[in-house]
């Protein structure tokens, strides 16, 4: 087994037909949830295989998406149970689990891999994550980041286009998600900035602001973060509370001015005023990170 998580195990397995060392998620689900996520996953996978048959320049941000190679309903893992089982690339690790907070010389490429796996997501594909958290990130054997889990996601027809299913990792929602309002694409930015801090911090960056409520019930830390983000206030006051609560965290780790704005325009209040994802790309900390970023992700990591 390489991880157990609330509803879902991964176990190394070898492919009877090529004896081809894989990973394969169980999801615990049944009936429509179940089909849906099978549906989800081959969708992404099947336009990541068609992608990375076509120009460089797809492939180059195809890549950055974990390879699926099949997905099934199954009788479930080895401890049983029902639910879908999504047969995968077998990857080195994940960015959740306890990291040390990452250099801003290793977070700014491992920012433009994340970015541009969601640029893909986003533009190619019109698909919404809508469950980007560090756990979602893996790495290769050389270093190279992609995303993973798409069975939350969901497609959007439109770059304004919206939904309002309450689905998702609480701690990396948007306030708009949390209020339970409509939200697109911006919701996965949002998520992203918070990503992208949590890296920097080596841990949630709201961590601090929560107190003791970070390891509470659900509720507990739903209200928490309603106090430190002001989500349920005017724009205007949430928009200040949110942009202290980072700002404040980024400060305590010493993070540069560069990478602070990159987060605060990723988790503004107003899904309207955060950038795209292929704005981001040309922000000064991706567009200046380095071309050979798996090299430089790769070389920390393996010092810890």
């Amino acid at each position: 087994v390489l991880g157990r998580g609330v509803s879902a195990t991964v176990e190394k397995m070898i492919r009877k037909r090529d004896q081809k060392v894989v990973a394969v998620k169980h999801i615990e689900a049944t009936g429509r949830q179940q089909n849906e996520a099978i549906n989800r996953e081959l969708f992404v996978a099947d336009q990541r295989r068609a992608a990375m048959q076509c120009t460089q320049g797809r492939q180059d941000y195809a890549r950055h998406l974990v390879e699926v190679f099949g997905a099934f309903a199954s009788d479930g893992d080895s401890n049983g149970g029902s639910g879908a089982s999504i047969v995968m690339e077998l990857m080195a690790g994940s960015l959740g689990g306890g990291l040390p907070p990452m250099p801003e010389a290793v977070l700014a490429p491992v920012a433009k891999m994340l970015l541009k796996g969601l640029r893909f997501m986003h533009d190619d594909l019109k698909v919404m994550h809508r469950d980007l958290k560090p756990s979602n990130l893996l790495f290769d054997g050389e270093g190279t980041l992609k995303i993973t889990d798409f069975g939350l996601s969901t497609r959007l027809a439109a770059p304004d286009a919206t939904t309002d299913k309450f689905v998702g990792s609480m701690m990396y929602m948007s306030p708009e998600r949390l209020r339970g309002e409509a939200y697109g694409f911006p919701g996965d930015v949002f998520a992203l900035g918070v990503t992208v801090a949590h890296l920097a911090l080596g841990e949630h960056p709201l961590k601090a602001a929560l107190g003791a409520d970070y390891h509470g019930p659900y509720e507990k830390r739903f209200w928490g973060i309603a106090a430190a983000l002001r989500f349920n206030d005017d724009l205007a006051s949430a928009a200040e509370a949110t942009r202290g609560a980072f700002e404040a965290a980024l400060a305590g780790q010493g993070c540069s001015p560069q990478l602070t704005d990159f987060v605060l325009r990723c988790v503004h209040a107003d899904p309207a005023a955060r950038p795209t994802v292929a704005e981001l790309l040309q922000h000064p900390l991706c567009a200046g990170a380095s071309s050979t970023g798996a090299d430089a992700f790769l070389s920390w990591k393996n010092r810890l």
